[in-house]
């Protein structure tokens, strides 16, 4: 693909890109990048159209990250712009899996806010469940629930973005 087929859409600091090819292909590239179209711009993430099974958890971190401060009634603290990089960026690794296309596995059931400003990510599967908390400097934890093991909670930090990423794919199978 050449950057002469391809055609931008321009919205406010931002871009994407479209190809013809993608769109014959059924694949559509998001290229982001700031300022005039002429700078270099940087690959974030390519969706097959046909499937988007993460999208509507990009539309729910956007959506939490519109929440106030005291979004719960109770003084629960604004989301922080570091929780929800965070989670997208695990989001956005997931999705880029070939397991990702046409499968549900690596999709989370729920994203929820923590009232503290973190973000909290639950996948699950018949027998378990799958929770990452995000907080609001970026630390990430799992917190792995197995109905029929003992232990049955198990809860570890982890390290990095990868780290997650893998415990979704381990817990995915």
């Amino acid at each position: 693909m050449s950057m002469l087929t391809t055609t931008a859409a321009e919205t406010g600091d931002s871009y994407a890109l479209f190809s013809p090819e993608a769109r014959s292909a059924r694949h559509e590239m998001v290229v982001m990048g700031r300022g005039s179209f002429q700078d270099a711009p940087t690959i974030v993430r390519t969706i097959e159209v046909r499937e988007r099974p993460f999208v509507p958890f990009f539309h729910r971190l956007d959506t939490l990250g519109a929440l106030a401060d005291n979004w719960d009634s109770y003084g629960a603290a604004r989301v922080s712009s570091v929780a929800l990089r965070i989670a997208r960026a695990v989001l956005t690794d997931l999705s880029l899996r070939p397991a990702a296309f046409g499968a549900t596995t690596l999709v989370p059931f729920t994203i929820v806010p923590v009232a503290t400003g973190g973000i909290n990510m639950e996948w699950r599967r018949q027998d378990a469940a799958l929770e990452l908390w995000v907080d609001t400097e970026g630390r990430i934890e799992a917190l792995v629930d197995q109905r029929h093991v003992q232990p049955r909670f198990e809860e570890k930090p982890l390290g990095s973005i990868a780290a997650a990423v893998r415990e979704v794919l381990a817990f995915a199978g």
